[in-house]
């Protein structure tokens, strides 16, 4: 992952290198699987229940990751949240 932080050089190992750019991968598809996928169904639903179910998935998403103990319970908190954004 080429960011700023890491202009100096990279200090984390290979395999937890991989682990954390596979969930950012994870993060930024489920911002891509909602926006594909729920465009089409809020037709459907209609603008207050897919508002609804929006901002309750987004609730819930947050209050998982802030409440995880480990960065997978965290990823999974925000694959939710981003999913209902």
């Amino acid at each position: 992952m080429n960011t700023i932080s890491n202009q100096f050089g990279d200090y984390r190992c290979s395999a937890e290198q991989k682990i954390v750019d596979g969930m950012v991968l994870l993060i930024y598809s489920s911002l891509t699987l909602s926006y594909l996928l729920l465009t089409f169904y809020g037709d459907y639903l209609g603008r207050k229940t897919f508002l609804v179910i929006g901002v309750s998935c987004i609730v819930i998403g947050l209050v998982i990751s802030v409440t995880s103990v480990n960065l997978y319970i965290a990823v999974a908190g925000l694959f939710i949240a981003f999913f209902g954004s």
